[in-house]
C-alpha cells in the first residue's frame, strides 16, 4: 500500500511527537545514558585489558632482551680480556729500552749486547736475539728500541738486572700491549714510579704498604679508596 502524501506527513509528525515525547522522559534519558556508559565501560574494561596484556608481554621482551645484552656485554668483555691475555703472552719474550742515542747506520743487536755487558753486567750472546729495531716518533731524544729474544728465560735475565740502570738515564720495561701500556701509565702518575712496576705483563701497585695488582683503570680508584 501507497502512502499518500497527507499519510506521510501523520506519520512523520507521530514519530516526531513520540521522540519528543521519550525526550522529555527523564528515566527513559537516564536508562539510555546508564546503557551508554555501560557499553562503553566494558568496551574500555576489555580495550584496558588487552592493552595491559600487550605491555606486560613487552615488558617480558625487554627483560629477556635486557638479560641477552647484559650475557653479550660479559661474553664481550670475556673475549677481549682472553684476546688481551694471549695478545701480552706473545710479548713475554720482548722488551723495551729507553735513553740510547740513536745513530746513524747504527746496528741496534750491536748496541744492546753492549748495554747488557757494561752496564747490566750480562753476556748475552748475538744469538739470544732474535730482533731489534727502533720504533716511535723521533722527539730529539732518540727513539726507543724494541728487541725480542729468542728465549723467555735470556730476556728475563736481562730484565730482572734492569736495577743497575738506576741513574743511567736508560730505562727497561716489558712489551706491553697497548690497553696495558696506556693502565701502566696511568698508574704511574697516579702512585708514583718508584711505586709501579710489571712482571710477566701484569702491572703491580705498592700502596699504603701492600701490593696490589692492576688489571683496568677501575683498579686504581678501588686501590685509593
Amino acid at each position: 500500500m501507497v502512502l499518500t502524501q497527507s499519510q506521510v506527513q501523520d506519520v512523520q509528525g507521530l514519530i516526531t511527537k513520540t521522540i519528543q515525547s521519550l525526550c522529555s522522559d527523564k528515566d527513559f534519558l537516564k536508562s539510555i545514558a546508564d546503557n551508554v556508559a555501560t557499553i562503553v565501560n566494558n568496551n574500555l574494561k576489555k580495550i584496558f585489558v588487552e592493552q595491559n596484556e600487550i605491555i606486560n608481554s613487552l615488558k617480558q621482551e625487554v627483560a629477556t632482551l635486557n638479560l641477552q645484552q647484559k650475557a653479550l656485554v660479559k661474553e664481550n668483555m670475556n673475549i677481549k680480556s682472553n684476546l688481551e691475555e694471549l695478545q701480552q703472552y706473545s710479548r713475554r719474550n720482548g722488551i723495551r729500552v729507553f735513553g740510547i742515542k740513536e745513530q746513524s747506520n747504527e746496528d741496534t743487536d750491536k748496541l744492546l749486547l753492549d748495554l747488557f755487558k757494561n752496564k747490566l753486567h750480562l753476556d748475552v750472546d748475538i744469538s739470544c736475539i732474535d730482533r731489534s729495531h727502533r720504533v716511535g716518533s723521533n722527539t730529539g731524544r732518540g727513539r726507543h728500541i724494541i728487541a725480542k729474544f729468542v728465549s723467555y728465560r735470556d730476556r728475563n735475565k736481562v730484565f730482572q738486572n734492569k736495577k743497575f740502570l738506576k741513574g743511567s738515564g736508560i730505562t727497561i720495561t716489558e712489551d706491553l700491549v697497548k690497553s696495558r701500556l696506556s693502565v701502566y701509565k696511568l698508574a704511574q702518575n697516579k702512585f708514583k714510579r718508584e711505586n709501579v712496576w710489571t712482571m710477566d705483563g701484569r702491572i703491580f701497585v705498592k700502596y699504603a704498604d701492600k701490593k696490589h695488582v692492576i688489571c683496568c683503570e677501575d683498579d686504581l680508584v678501588k686501590v685509593a679508596s
